[in-house]
């Protein structure tokens, strides 16, 4: 080993490596390696693509161009020609129309980036809309899905802990300070369009210990990747591998046996394909 090539800076050279395109770590490939850490290995190192149907394609799109929609609002340009030949937009529209996040008075930007460099990774997000003012902040986040009955669960879920760290780290603004809203275009009967997430110092320094263990744990899975080692899996009994409403896409290439194909939908066990 030369001299100035030290453990450290060999195992840091091999991350970079091994990371790639995704040097840049979001909420997606937090999230992931949480749940998953070959699934992460199969999608972000490999390339593996997750096979798509044509209704989830179409929602798909259907998200982006909702959130590209109220960016060119934010940018004062006529949107009504666009949401006129397309109903599913304009009905979500409408409801966004006829019930509001709360939000505060301040600077609006869309679509706009923070990043940091955390633990040798550069954490991103980026927030539909942002609201900043002398005294506090607010992010907003569009969702196109129906409102979920789990709530806990997106509140531990890494873009509503990611979302108020980067901000926190990147601002002068203290946690108290800080608010995540989520806004929903469908509900269930009665329900609010609107979810309202207050952020803490609790919350801000446990999402800080989480995050420095998660990455610790990546490089050293990046680490053992260059030299042979595959990631982590979960174990079978999980569920998430093969369940009454999901099987992993990437089951028989994980595990090596077809006859794990136990129950799941006919959808989510096609065969993924390289991007």
């Amino acid at each position: 080993m030369p001299v100035n090539q030290t453990p450290q800076n060999l195992e840091l050279r091999i991350t970079a490596e091994s990371m790639g395109s995704i040097w840049q770590i979001s909420q997606n490939h937090l999230s992931q390696f949480a749940r998953c850490q070959r699934k992460f290995q199969y999608r972000y190192l490999e390339q593996w693509g997750l096979p798509t149907v044509d209704a989830q394609r179409e929602r798909q799109i259907l998200g982006s161009q909702f959130h590209y929609l109220l960016q060119q609002q934010s940018m004062g340009l006529d949107i009504q020609p666009f949401l006129q030949e397309n109903p599913p937009l304009q009905q979500w529209f409408d409801a966004l129309q006829q019930s509001p996040p709360p939000s505060i008075a301040g600077e609006r930007q869309s679509e706009h980036q923070k990043t940091m460099v955390c633990e040798g990774f550069t954490l991103v997000a980026v927030y539909d809309l942002l609201i900043q003012n002398s005294q506090q902040a607010q992010i907003l986040d569009w969702k196109t899905y129906t409102r979920p009955r789990d709530l806990k669960a997106l509140c531990r879920d890494w873009q509503t802990k990611l979302y108020p760290y980067l901000l926190v780290e990147t601002t002068g603004y203290s946690p108290e300070q800080i608010s995540m809203v989520y806004w929903f275009a469908q509900v269930r009967g009665k329900a609010s369009h609107s979810l309202v997430l207050p952020y803490d110092s609790d919350r801000h320094q446990q999402t800080h210990q989480e995050l420095v263990t998660m990455l610790r744990q990546l490089r050293h899975s990046l680490v053992g990747y260059e030299r042979g080692q595959p990631f982590s899996q979960v174990q079978i009994e999980d569920g998430q591998c093969d369940g009454r409403q999901h099987t992993c896409p990437f089951l028989v290439r994980c595990r090596g046996r077809s006859d794990l194909f136990v129950g799941g939908n006919d959808l989510d066990a096609i065969a993924e394909m390289p991007l």
